[in-house]
């Protein structure tokens, strides 16, 4: 398990002085220079939390905790948590956006 866009060169990073991680900086900013919303966050818990801190009330879904830099507990689809676990949280989503 290694982190998906981060490297060790990379030790902080702030957006208008909030510290932000990997949701808040590569995604969610991301789609908001394009003028698109972020509509579910799926990932470790560390980045549902950011997504929801940052975000408000958004779809997530948790599917790992992680234990090291390398190293994660993944969920089974089944236990994923979030609002209605990994296949409800996607749908409830992208329906929810277009409604």
């Amino acid at each position: 398990m290694l982190e998906d866009s981060w490297t060790g060169i990379v030790v902080e990073v702030c957006l208008t002085g909030l510290r932000v991680g990997e949701t808040g900086l590569l995604n969610a900013a991301l789609a908001g220079a394009y003028g698109r919303p972020v509509v579910l966050v799926t990932g470790n818990r560390a980045a549902t939390e950011e997504g929801r801190t940052l975000l408000g009330n958004i779809e997530t879904v948790t599917v790992k905790d992680g234990v090291m830099r390398t190293a994660a507990r993944c969920f089974p689809p089944q236990k994923a948590i979030g609002s209605e676990g990994a296949r409800g949280g996607d749908g409830q989503s992208v329906s929810r956006r277009f409604d």
